[in-house]
């Protein structure tokens, strides 16, 4: 039989599997939005979310997490600076 401090870990384990997936599925939705929002820019979005999508292994850490978060604020706010660049206005609310 299964202790019950396996099958809690074991519970655990499978949470933090899923909530991993969520979070890449979560990048590659983005990034197809953005692509679908501004093309002229959104490819570049895109292909930046999918790679850090890609970094991110079942092995990932929080620093890993840390860092992803760091880059996505980072690619958003340089998407959304690229799209007020070429286009003279800010985007719409």
């Amino acid at each position: 039989m299964i202790s019950l401090r396996k099958a809690k870990h074991q519970d655990l384990e499978e949470s933090l599997r899923s909530a991993l997936e969520s979070y890449r599925s979560a990048l590659a939705a983005a990034g197809d939005a953005g692509a679908r929002a501004y093309p002229p820019t959104g490819d570049n979005l895109k292909t930046s979310l999918l790679k850090l999508q890609e970094s991110l292994l079942n092995t990932a850490t929080p620093g890993d997490f840390a860092r992803t978060e760091r880059s996505v604020g980072r690619e958003l706010k340089a998407w959304a600076t690229a799209r007020r660049i070429i286009t003279g206005k800010a985007p719409k609310r």
